[in-house]
C-alpha cells in the first residue's frame, strides 16, 4: 500500500499509510496531515484516489505545492516523488509502512523550527499512524532424527519449483545457513567451459564485510572433487588473529564439477561437525544435478527465444509501420503482469505473446487490408487470430502462446473477436496483452506526465467495458511503482 515518508527534520524517515480515498494536508486542525508553518495555507492540499492511481492536487494554496520541485495543480504520484509544501519535505513511496496491521490513533510528530525557506515555521506534522501488536508465533521443532531428511526433502521442493537459477541459488544459500549455524555462505560456479571461478550468490546472517573465503581451499575441493571441513585463520587490524570454521562442497551433476558451496562462521560460535558436512554435501549434490538442469532447458529456451525474435522480424518485415510495437507491448505486458503478482512462468509466456500478438497478420495480403478496413474489421481480425493460431501450433513448445496471441482482440462485454468472449472467458494473457497494447497505441513518452495521467483515466474508464478492471488496476501499479518502463529480459544468464 502507497505511504509517504517525511524527508526532513528530527522525523526524517516515518512513514504511514495512506489508507483513506482523500488525506487532506494544511495548518488546519481538520486537516490529516497538519503542519503549523505560516508558508502553508490552512487547506492547502490533498491526496485522494482514483482505482489504484494516486494523485496530489493543490487547494488554491497562496505559496503552492511542489512536485519535484515544479508547481503543480495537480499531479499523479509514482514512487519516489517528493512534494514540498512550505517547509516540509514528503516522498511518496510504494510499500507497507511499518505497523501497518495495526489500529489507527492520532499522533503528532514535531519537526524542528529550521525548515527551509520559511524561517516562521514551527513545523508541527499530525496524523493518523498505526500501533504496532505483536506478531511472534512460537517456533515448533521438528524430530532431532529426522531433522536431515527434513531438511533434504524441503531443498528438493526448493529445487522443484525453481525454475530462475539465480533464485534458486539464493533461496538453497538462506535455507542451507540456519541449518549448520553458518554466518555466511557463497556459490561460486565455472561458466561454460572456462576454469575461472565466479562469485555469484551470497549470503550473510551477520554482517561480515568482505567476503571470508580461502583460495586454498576452494582451488583444494575442486582439484580433489571431496568436501573440506577445517579452520581458516584471519588477521584483523591491530594484528588480532581470528579464526573461522569453514565448509566447502562441490557442485557437481553427471561427472562435471560446475563449481563449490562455501559456508563460514566464526570459531567462538562452535566449529562446523561431520554431520554439517554431510548434510551440506548432499544439499550441494542436489543443487548441482539442479543447477546442470537449468542450464540444458536455459539453452533450449535460447533456441525458442531465437525463434520467437525471427517471426518478431518477419512480422516488421511485413508490415514495416509496426517496427518496435511488439517489443513495446511486451514491455507493458511484462511490467504489468509482475505488478499483478503472476508467477515468473507465466510472465514468460506473456511476455512472448505479447511480442508475437501480431503474427496473424504475416499471413494476410495487402490487397484484403485494403481501404475499407473498418467495414471488414471483424472479418480481418478473426481471420488473423485464426492464422495466428495455426502458425503457433506448427512450431513445438509454442502452443502455451496461442491463447494470448488469439484472444487479445476480445472485450470483457463481449463486443471483440475472433469468438465475442466475456469476462473471464478470455484467457488472462490475452487480457493483460490487450490493456498493454491499448496503453502502447495512445501513449507518446513526448507529451510528458500530464499525458500519461489522460492516457490512464481513460483507460480506467473503459474498465470492465473493453478491458479487464483488474489488469488496468496492474498497469497503473506498474506505472506508479516505476515498472512500467523497465525492460526485463526474457531468459537471464546462468
Amino acid at each position: 500500500m502507497p505511504s509517504i515518508r517525511i524527508k526532513n527534520g528530527p522525523n526524517a524517515g516515518m512513514r504511514f499509510e495512506i489508507k483513506e480515498d482523500v488525506l487532506g494536508i494544511g495548518r488546519d486542525d481538520e486537516e490529516d496531515i497538519q503542519i503549523f508553518d505560516q508558508g502553508v495555507s490552512r487547506r492547502h492540499a490533498e491526496i485522494f484516489r482514483v482505482g489504484e492511481m494516486y494523485f496530489i492536487r493543490d487547494l488554491g494554496s497562496k505559496n503552492g505545492t511542489f512536485v519535484n520541485g515544479e508547481k503543480i495543480t495537480e499531479e499523479l504520484l509514482r514512487a519516489g516523488d517528493e512534494v514540498r509544501i512550505g517547509g516540509a519535505l514528503l516522498e511518496f513511496e510504494e510499500g507497507e509502512a511499518e505497523g501497518s496491521s495495526g489500529r489507527q490513533k492520532k499522533i503528532e510528530i514535531v519537526i524542528s523550527s529550521d525548515l527551509p525557506n520559511f524561517s516562521g515555521a514551527t513545523g508541527l506534522y499530525r496524523f493518523n499512524a498505526p500501533t504496532i501488536e505483536d506478531t511472534y508465533e512460537p517456533m515448533q521443532e521438528g524430530e532431532a532424527e529426522s531433522r536431515d531428511m527434513e531438511a533434504l526433502y524441503e531443498v528438493a521442493k526448493i529445487i522443484r519449483h525453481g525454475s530462475d537459477p539465480h533464485e534458486l541459488m539464493k533461496e538453497i544459500l538462506q535455507f542451507a545457513l540456519p541449518l549448520v549455524e553458518a554466518d555466511c555462505g557463497y556459490i561460486f560456479l565455472r561458466k561454460s567451459l572456462k576454469k575461472k571461478l565466479t562469485l555469484v550468490c551470497s549470503h550473510e546472517r551477520q554482517r561480515m564485510g568482505r567476503p571470508l573465503v580461502s583460495k586454498n581451499v576452494i582451488k583444494r575441493v575442486m582439484r580433489s572433487r571431496k568436501s573440506f571441513l577445517g579452520m581458516d585463520h584471519r588477521t584483523k587490524e591491530g594484528g588480532e588473529v581470528e579464526e573461522y570454521s569453514v565448509l566447502c562442497v562441490c557442485l557437481v551433476a553427471f561427472e562435471e564439477l560446475s563449481g563449490v558451496m562455501y559456508l563460514a562462521k566464526k570459531k567462538k560460535n562452535g566449529p562446523f561437525t561431520r554431520e554439517n558436512m554431510e548434510l551440506i554435501t548432499a544439499i550441494g549434490v542436489q543443487l548441482g544435478v539442479a543447477l546442470q538442469g537449468l542450464r540444458a532447458a536455459h539453452s533450449q529456451r535460447r533456441v525458442f527465444l531465437n525463434m520467437v525474435k525471427m517471426l518478431v522480424r518477419a512480422i516488421e518485415m511485413r508490415v514495416p509501420q509496426s517496427k518496435g510495437h511488439s517489443e513495446e507491448v511486451a514491455n507493458y505486458a511484462t511490467a504489468i503482469a509482475l505488478s499483478m503478482g503472476l508467477d515468473r512462468e507465466s510472465v514468460r509466456r506473456i511476455q512472448l505473446a505479447s511480442l508475437l500478438h501480431g503474427l496473424g497478420r504475416i499471413a494476410i495480403p495487402d490487397a484484403e487490408m485494403g481501404e475499407n478496413l473498418k467495414n471488414r474489421e471483424e472479418h480481418i481480425y478473426t481471420k488473423q487470430a485464426f492464422l495466428a493460431e495455426e502458425l503457433l501450433r506448427e512450431y513445438e513448445g509454442m502452443e502455451e502462446l496461442i491463447d494470448g496471441v488469439k484472444y487479445h482482440r476480445e472485450n470483457v462485454d463481449g463486443s471483440g473477436y475472433p469468438e465475442g468472449r466475456k469476462g473471464k472467458e478470455i484467457p488472462l494473457d490475452a487480457r493483460i496483452i490487450a490493456v498493454a497494447k491499448a496503453f502502447a497505441r495512445n501513449y507518446a513518452p513526448s507529451k510528458g506526465r500530464a499525458h500519461i495521467k489522460e492516457v490512464l483515466l481513460q483507460l480506467q474508464k473503459q474498465a470492465d467495458i473493453l478491458y479487464d478492471k483488474k489488469v488496468i488496476q496492474g498497469l497503473i501499479v506498474a506505472y506508479r511503482t516505476g515498472k512500467l518502463f523497465q525492460k526485463i529480459p526474457l531468459f537471464p544468464d546462468l
